[in-house]
């Protein structure tokens, strides 16, 4: 993946992607640490406050030089009754600005490193604020390693930018000035053969901070290329031993390790290029210092001690062009860092990319679950997913939906959530639109059961507990139960507290969907979405585990069922036939099978006829909750 950024326009937020970044969403140079100055210097106090002891303390060290050269002269004028006092006062004196310039550097630090670390855990907090309110279209399409990376490594090379930056800065803003006006007036023969090698100095440094900043935004997309693929290999370790490829993935890595050593080589060998520049130019500074200085003393026209305050002064003066070196070095790669960090701000957020007004609509008609004329449209291309899709589901009845791979399923489910914006139609409940409510509040009235649901490496209560943190225990065993995990709940040795692997590795399939299908329950959210939940349970337990829901005997959620197994939504009050984004069909389970198309057809291919009439045949009149008080 290219540098993004690296010609100055925004490669993201379709991070991993070819698609062409909006002219709307450039970041400039100036913009990529406009958010970290600014919250930098909302601490005014702080900031305003560590460049005060700042600037103090390189007052005081200005005085140190004639100070060391009075004490030196006042030595080699040799003794007489007031030399003693006179050395002993210069040499109290002295340690009093060494004390206090130590005091305040060392408070001027604590002030603005402090800020700089303030800054960065708000940056890193509204990062992650905006990233959990981006919309999914543009999630899916960005590496969780990458993020990681830029909200971590790259925070901190922008953090450099800001506390530590000004704290060099500061030093060299009162010292070089400053010592080179003294040194001037001490000497100007002396301060202008100092000047002309920093002149050269400061040409060569001018000619590489563009090299060091495109080398730096080259490695940071190197590293956060490498931190993606091993997060994906990591996470799907089963997955590469299984397939006996973790050679394979070992030769990408260490490809991709390759890319990152050749990247920070030459980017160590530029910064060492401006480091030459800036040592070279000091050292030699203070060679023809040295020069000139001694030889005014061997002509006696200036005294030991006028040397070494010469001598101070010129360190004074270039000391801080270190610091200013350390700022060059690190402000480009600063920017770089700040410019990917922006790209992430730069994500919409589902309000925006889907339109939503924050005030209510309210629509005519009956209670339930409503959607007239529902379009949605592909990504990056005219393609509908869907397409003027009309239904509606009653207060806790059941809508099974079916169809093809590819027929809108599961856009369907995502309009409902909000993940899809619409091009035309309405969504509403109970009268209410949707498409006019804030997403958080939308998301309230919906719980989603994936196919393959996430699930946390904490304990079973923990996860079941995802949605409502303010469930009690028994409402999570009975979450649990509901889900019939009732028996797997007895056998496992801690009960509710027993912890699970990463991404619940140590339970089967079965067990993951349904202790998903327990977390979903457990937030008692109105509307139930189940999109293929059960698929890897026998058929007996699916169709208890549905009944048990349908037949809730308290608050029974509306169920929309998104399956390919047609017996699950067999006993749906209603069935709508998804194909190519249109409803082809749509009826009971008896009506549509009674009729040509892709419904009748998948059920004779998946052959339901003779297992439903055989071994389950009576099992819709059993009780869904028999055997569960002695489980």
């Amino acid at each position: 993946m290219p540098a993004p950024g690296f010609d100055g326009c925004l490669c993201g937020p379709w991070l991993g992607s070819s698609r062409p970044a909006s002219p709307a969403l450039l970041v400039t140079p100036t913009a990529s640490l406009s958010r970290p100055f600014r919250l930098f210097f909302e601490q005014r106090t702080r900031v305003f406050g560590g460049l005060a002891a700042t600037f103090a303390a390189a007052i005081a060290l200005l005085q140190l030089p004639g100070l060391a050269r009075r004490a030196l002269d006042t030595a080699n004028a040799g003794a007489d009754d007031g030399a003693a006092g006179r050395l002993w006062s210069i040499v109290g004196l002295f340690a009093a600005f060494a004390l206090a310039e130590a005091l305040l550097r060392m408070l001027g630090r604590l002030l603005l490193v402090g800020a700089s670390r303030r800054m960065e855990q708000r940056l890193k907090d509204d990062l992650f604020a905006h990233l959990q309110r981006a919309a999914i279209a543009d999630l899916d399409r960005l590496h969780a390693g990458e993020a990681l990376g830029r909200a971590t490594q790259d925070v901190e090379l922008v953090r450099f930018a800001t506390g530590p930056a000004l704290l060099y800065l500061g030093q060299a803003v009162v010292l070089l000035p400053g010592g080179v006006l003294t040194l001037y007036e001490a000497s100007p023969g002396l301060a202008l053969s100092a000047a002309i090698p920093l002149l050269g100095m400061g040409l060569g440094l001018w000619r590489l901070a563009p090299r060091i900043q495109a080398r730096s935004a080259e490695v940071q997309a190197a590293l956060g290329e490498l931190s993606a693929r091993a997060g994906e290999v990591f996470a799907a370790f089963r997955a590469v031993r299984a397939a006996r490829s973790e050679s394979t993935e070992r030769q990408h890595l260490e490809v991709q390790g390759s890319r990152i050593a050749t990247g920070k080589v030459e980017l160590a060998r530029t910064r060492a290029r401006a480091d030459l520049a800036i040592h070279a130019g000091v050292e030699v500074a203070v060679l023809a210092g040295l020069a000139a200085g001694g030889y005014a003393v061997v002509r006696g026209e200036a005294t030991s001690g006028e040397l070494l305050e010469l001598y101070a002064l010129l360190g004074l003066a270039l000391t801080p062009l270190l610091a200013v070196g350390f700022v060059v070095g690190a402000a480009p790669r600063a920017a770089a860092a700040g410019r990917r960090i922006e790209e992430l701000f730069l994500l919409p957020t589902d309000e925006v990319a889907a339109g939503v007004r924050t005030t209510d609509t309210p629509l005519e008609g009956d209670a339930g679950l409503r959607a007239h004329g529902l379009t949605v449209q592909a990504p990056d291309s005219d393609r509908a997913l869907l397409a003027d899709v009309t239904f509606t589901a009653p207060p806790g009845s059941t809508l099974g939906i079916v169809g093809p791979v590819g027929g809108g399923k599961s856009a369907l489910l995502d309009a409902l959530l909000g993940f899809r914006p619409l091009a035309a139609g309405t969504l509403s409940r109970d009268g209410t639109n949707l498409g006019a409510m804030r997403s958080a509040d939308r998301r309230s009235l919906f719980a989603l059961v994936a196919q393959d649901s996430f699930l946390f490496a904490g304990t079973l209560a923990e996860n079941v507990a995802f949605g409502n943190p303010d469930a009690t225990p028994d409402q999570i065993v009975q979450a649990l139960r509901r889900a019939g995990l009732g028996a797997d709940l007895a056998r496992w040795p801690d009960g509710p507290q027993t912890r699970l692997g990463e991404r619940g590795v140590t339970l089967s399939g079965g067990q993951r969907q349904r202790l998903a299908l327990a977390r979903a329950l457990c937030a008692a959210r109105p509307v139930l979405l189940l999109d293929d939940p059960l698929a890897a349970v026998d058929a007996e337990t699916e169709r208890r585990i549905l009944a048990g829901l349908r037949n809730a005997e308290v608050g029974a959620p509306t169920l929309l069922i998104v399956s390919h197994r047609l017996s699950a939504v067999r006993d749906a009050d209603r069935i709508l036939v998804l194909e190519d984004g249109r409803i082809t069909a749509a009826g009971r389970h008896e009506d549509l099978v009674d009729r040509e198309g892709y419904y009748r057809e998948a059920w004779r291919l998946q052959g339901e006829d003779a297992a439903l009439d055989g071994p389950l045949a009576g099992f819709r009149e059993r009780d869904p909750t028999e055997g569960e008080s002695a489980r």
